[in-house]
């Protein structure tokens, strides 16, 4: 590992496993990520890395044989954060690159190593750039925080307080999203026989030392135990630190929000209608097929529910149209 510094920067230069010496509380987070968006053409798109915002642990790898535009990738922007990109440039310093927290590169073999300095120059000119923003503006809106960053551990105990009951605001009990509990599935905590509700699930961590980082076992219909999961990933949150920036829990991991996001969401959102149907009330017992039946049969709607059409686009297509139908033909989702 060469450790070097450039215009005020400190960088380290790893090879092999080199990096595993670093502290990673210390690294920029973005620098690979940045550089890499500042440098690739239009057409140099060779990989993306994308991790779910909701499924913890669930990564998609897009990767090319040839470098291509931002069209020949899919990335959902609102369910999934973009953890690496690389593809190929026509510079001469650089031939290629890819990048997350570290940035990796390739080099013409003229290279030499007292070009280093040259190089991590040219590097950080590219990270400080803004191009990146007419096309990839996206990775800005929700940037990971890593595990060792010291804001987690305050934005924990925040969420922390908000577990004991008449607490939670900004505070949703949530399943992962591979974890659907309509299809059947139970959840314990250690030391209890009976499953609990997801709800329940949470207050009664909210008595531990570390409630967030209980094991919740989760079991299959027939009993059988399919795994353990921490309670901060049943959990989505909201808070705030005296930085100012809004943070998000989703999936078990905190995310930093850049301001102007939320704005601009809620700008969007204002501008959808709101029709007050007048539902009857969910209760927490409720699965989605139960509220159905009860609102159709209390409102004498039209229940769509688990009722799909055929043949609607194909002719061996199932296509469930709506849950609900009222008398004014509105369709209920």
């Amino acid at each position: 590992m060469l450790v070097t510094e450039v215009d005020g920067h400190w960088f380290a230069v790893t090879f092999d496993r080199g990096h595993s010496l670093l502290r990673h509380e210390l690294l920029v987070s973005d620098f690979g990520l940045r550089t890499t968006a500042n440098s690739l053409p239009p057409t140099g798109w060779q990989s993306v890395t994308t991790v779910s915002l909701r499924v913890p642990g669930r990564r998609t790898d897009q990767r090319l044989a040839r470098p291509g535009d931002r069209g020949s990738f899919t990335v959902d922007v609102e369910n999934e954060w973009t953890h690496t990109l690389g593809g190929v440039t026509s510079g001469d310093v650089v031939q290629a690159l890819s990048g997350s927290e570290a940035l990796r590169v390739r080099v013409p073999q003229s290279h030499r190593l007292p070009q280093l300095p040259d190089l991590l120059a040219h590097l950080l000119d590219r990270y400080r750039a803004t191009d990146y923003r007419e096309r990839f503006g996206f990775i800005d809106q929700v940037v990971p925080l890593s595990k060792g960053d010291p804001r987690c551990a305050d934005l924990d105990q925040l969420i922390t307080r908000r577990l004991h009951p008449g607490r939670g605001d900004g505070l949703t009990v949530v399943a992962p999203l591979d974890l659907d509990p309509e299809s059947g599935l139970s959840f314990r905590l250690p030391g209890r026989r009976r499953p609990l509700h997801l709800d329940q699930l949470v207050h009664a961590a909210s008595g531990s030392t570390k409630p967030l980082d209980i094991r919740v076992h989760v079991r299959d219909p027939d009993g059988s135990e399919i795994g353990t999961r921490p309670v901060r990933e049943f959990l989505s949150a909201e808070a705030a630190l005296d930085d100012g920036l809004p943070y998000v829990l989703s999936g078990g991991r905190w995310f930093a929000v850049a301001r102007d996001y939320f704005r601009e969401l809620k700008r969007i959102l204002d501008t959808v209608p709101v029709i007050n149907l007048e539902l009857s009330k969910w209760y927490r017992y409720f699965t989605e097929e139960t509220y159905n039946r009860q609102a159709a049969d209390e409102l004498s709607w039209l229940l769509l529910d688990r009722a799909p059409f055929r043949g609607l686009d194909r002719a061996h297509d199932l296509v469930e149209i709506a849950d609900l139908v009222n008398p004014d033909m509105d369709f209920v989702f």
